[in-house]
């Protein structure tokens, strides 16, 4: 992979920006955060990493994470009662597929944490199904190594936090920049069974050619439908921010009625001025910044040409 320096980063910055801390596994064994991960899109990335290139801005949000995690290894391990960082290694109940994983922390005797650097509209929209996925899978490779973890946990930092947003009263808006989420805890039978499923996935797509890869799924490729969006209109006139809750899917069938009556309610309710924005559906996920291997997808490349 080729990294560019289009804005002049300095030299210093541009080489911890390209620097990869990624422990790959030289034997193969396959991670938890690989097997979650879409085999499509990592395969592509694998197969023409020689012809990829990206810039080194692109990384700035993948280092800030790993610069925290860093930090708080280097200035708080070892610390009594808590266990940071190690990677373990678990066969997957009823198979002999290897597995690998290295969780954040665990506060003992049984709390797992794991430390997400993120946006404030994570908190927003709720627990993403991969963090599911990721914290069961190391509580699943925990029980496999005879410790018991009970309780999951994320830490979330936001790097998009602003206290004018926290102090205008909306409930769902995180009032600091930092916030702790608890994650639902599922059956383990469950649990091993889905990285059963993942590892087979990986395993068959491996033989593969770049064209016959298994689709991404629509939650992997962040699709989002048609919508009507309710936006706000500032003093200049022009449409702001959309409105929590002014979301409506273009798939119902009175979907625009119910976005109209809605701008009806908030209005006499704020005195403010809304508009509805007609926005088109994507998958955001299908773009280079996001997908790397995505000039080489044949699902990307039939975006590309209904969108001309």
């Amino acid at each position: 992979m080729e990294i560019t320096n289009l804005y002049g980063i300095p030299e210093p910055d541009y080489k911890w920006l390209i620097s990869s801390e990624y422990d790959k596994s030289p034997d193969g064994v396959p991670s938890i955060t690989t097997l979650i991960s879409p085999p499509r899109a990592r395969l592509l990335a694998e197969r023409h990493d020689a012809e990829i290139t990206i810039d080194a801005s692109e990384l700035v949000k993948l280092k800030l994470g790993e610069a925290v995690h860093d930090s708080v290894y280097r200035r708080t391990n070892p610390m009594e009662g808590w266990i940071q960082e190690v990677r373990r290694e678990f066969k997957i109940p009823g198979t002999d597929i290897v597995v690998r994983g290295k969780p954040d922390m665990i506060q003992l005797p049984d709390i797992l944490w794991d430390r997400k650097v993120t946006s404030v509209w994570s908190a927003i929209f709720g627990e993403k199904e991969e963090w599911s996925w990721q914290t069961n899978g190391y509580r699943l490779m925990l029980a496999e190594n005879r410790h018991l973890v009970n309780r999951l946990n994320l830490l979330m930092y936001f790097t998009d936090w602003r206290e004018s947003d926290a102090k205008r009263g909306d409930a769902d808006y995180p009032q600091a920049p930092v916030m702790c989420l608890r994650i639902q805890t599922l059956e383990l039978d469950r649990v091993a069974a889905y990285f059963a499923e993942r590892a087979a996935l990986h395993a068959k797509a491996a033989t593969l050619p770049d064209e016959h890869l298994p689709l991404c799924s629509s939650k992997e490729r962040w699709e989002r439908g048609a919508k009507w969006a309710v936006h706000s209109v500032g003093k200049d006139g022009l449409s702001k921010t959309a409105t929590r809750g002014g979301l409506y899917d273009k798939d119902w069938p009175d979907a625009r009625e119910r976005a109209e009556e809605f701008v009806k309610e908030t209005t006499a309710k704020t005195g403010k001025e809304y508009t509805i924005v007609d926005r088109p559906g994507i998958c955001a996920r299908c773009q280079p910044r996001w997908c790397h291997g995505c000039k080489w997808c044949t699902f990307y490349q039939d975006l590309q040409k209904a969108s001309f």
